[in-house]
């Protein structure tokens, strides 16, 4: 029987079960629900509580392992669940339950009941074998009540979200549709091991929600995991409010989420933003995040962005959309991320009007980046093309137009983190292409691009790059290499490998100060010896 059954048998068997042990006194006594978990029990009891054979809450249980009490819980009212904790898995307790009637203690009922053990620990993983273990998670989960079961199918879910998950082997789900994420959009607290295996062939269809990826919302671990061919689409979603896309996890903010060893290969994410004042966060790891990223590589990634009614405030990267900390704990949690073959479209509508500022950053790792601590090791090649399909001013005579701005880098769109050891091959095109026609963006105040970022607000070093910006726009803030300075430091290196083009309404602008300019691989190469350039970028220059 497959693990995922055998652990819902489990638990079926705990629902189910009434008092096998006994109960001396007539007052009606039953143990309605009985739920085991990895380290705790969770019970329900009911008896008469008009009776006058015990004393009002007098009743308790005791949990005993080798004849000696480990866990207590003491006041016990008749109908509400109660949890004892501080057990061990795959652990066979005496469950006693006691109350004082008159002058004595009386023992009521008196059992053995067993932790679980699949899907506890490490050592303890719950196994996925195949493509039905994976489904019959999925289809759990999607679940409101079982019907024939007695139990509380909330508990089972919370079991679940809270399991070590091992894969056994490659899986081919087989271009499977799932409607929701795995674990249906509930906080998943576990950790899902890959094991080095892979899972291929799936798609996440959304068309009304605010939130999709394959996992879900995320504050445990995901590791050892290759994903080839998954498809997000939500080409035609109608979710007018603040969206989260990704694919593996659209919202990972919390600080103890780990994000290692993930690889992503040929996948895509088609996402509508129907919305006219919600924040849009996309990213293939996490839309929303914060956590640990380490060793991730992403491949022939295509990432098609529609924003159909207006711009409001999205941050899009191939990585994850935002990543923001601000604990001051200066951590380098954003480390050794490789990025090749990526296409990243951006197409935006944007309705101009007095006092509401718009904003779209767009990054090919990263699209807005707040955090203390240096990021390393960021390497991103690819392409990518942001257009204004329409646009449309209602301001009145009198009315001050808005501040809106598009941040785009080769590394990350906008950037208050410190970033060092990075190499971007990028092409940037941004325009407006209403009419089929190629002209200036429109209603957009700062236009802000670079082959390694937008908008840069703090120290960015150890930096290299090449490709060619293409901007037609009205007003602009940038420079071919770094973006826009605020708060810059002065640069320990930059180098560009062969050529940056930065080319403004057509008109082709060279603005190489402070950079060193090389023409090929080799003469870099020999710069870089002596330089303080990582192994890690050398190695795959």
């Amino acid at each position: 029987m497959k693990k995922i059954t055998a652990i819902l048998i489990t638990l079926l068997a705990a629902f189910s079960l009434m008092a096998c042990g006994f109960s001396p006194l007539d007052i009606n006594f039953k143990i309605e629900k009985y739920e085991p978990n990895y380290q705790s029990l969770s019970f329900v009891i009911t008896w008469d509580t008009e009776t006058d054979k015990i004393v009002k809450d007098s009743m308790y249980m005791n949990l005993s392992l080798d004849g000696k009490v480990v866990s207590s819980k003491v006041g016990i009212k008749s109908g509400e669940a109660f949890e004892v904790t501080r057990l061990k898995e795959n652990t066979t307790y005496l469950v006693e339950v006691f109350a004082t009637s008159g002058k004595d203690l009386v023992t009521l009922y008196k059992d053995h009941k067993t932790t679980l053990v699949d899907g506890s620990s490490v050592e303890n993983p719950y196994l996925i074998n195949n493509k039905q273990d994976l489904m019959t998670l999925y289809e759990t989960m999607q679940k409101e009540e079982i019907e024939g079961e007695s139990g509380n199918i909330e508990y089972r879910k919370d079991v679940l979200l809270k399991t070590y998950y091992k894969l056994a082997a490659d899986i081919d789900m087989q271009n499977e549709v799932l409607l929701t994420s795995i674990f249906n959009g509930k906080e998943f607290k576990g950790t899902f091991d890959g094991n080095g295996k892979t899972i291929r062939n799936v798609e996440v269809l959304n068309t009304n929600k605010g939130e999709v990826s394959l996992f879900g919302r995320v504050s445990g671990t995901i590791k050892n995991l290759t994903l080839d061919n998954v498809y997000i689409n939500s080409k035609n979603n109608s979710y007018a409010g603040t969206s989260y896309v990704s694919i593996v996890a659209h919202n990972a903010f919390n600080t103890s989420v780990i994000f290692e060893g993930i690889h992503i290969k040929n996948s895509k994410i088609e996402y509508t933003h129907y919305s006219t004042v919600g924040t849009l966060y996309l990213g293939a790891v996490a839309g929303n995040a914060k956590g640990k990223f380490k060793d991730i590589t992403i491949d022939g990634l295509d990432i098609d962005l529609d924003i159909t009614r207006n711009l409001s405030t999205a941050y899009v990267g191939s990585l994850v959309g935002r990543y923001n900390d601000e604990s001051n704990k200066k951590i380098n949690r954003i480390q050794n991320v490789i990025v090749t073959n990526n296409t990243t479209n951006v197409n935006f509508v944007h309705v101009e009007e007095s006092g509401k500022n718009r904003t779209l950053n767009v990054g090919g790792i990263i699209g807005g980046l707040s955090i203390s601590g240096t990021q390393t090791n960021l390497y991103y090649q690819g392409e990518i093309n942001i257009n204004q399909t329409k646009f449309e001013s209602k301001l009145t005579e009198g009315q001050t137009a808005s501040n809106s701005e598009v941040n785009v880098g080769g590394i990350v769109g906008k950037s208050a983190s410190e970033i060092s050891q990075v190499y971007a091959d990028v092409n940037i095109n941004i325009q407006n292409t209403a009419n089929n026609e190629k002209t200036n963006l429109k209603g957009i105040k700062f236009t802000k691009a670079g082959i390694l970022a937008g908008q840069n607000q703090y120290v960015l070093k150890q930096a290299i790059g090449k490709g060619n910006i293409h901007v037609l726009t009205d007003s602009l803030e940038t420079d071919a290499f770094i973006g826009y300075l605020d708060k810059m430091t002065r640069p320990e290196l930059y180098a560009i490998y062969q050529n940056v083009v930065f080319n403004k309404n057509d008109v082709v602008i060279e603005d190489t100060s402070m950079i060193t300019v090389y023409a090929n691989k080799e003469e870099l190469t020999a710069f870089l010896e002596n330089q303080s350039i990582s192994q890690w970028i050398k190695d795959r220059l």
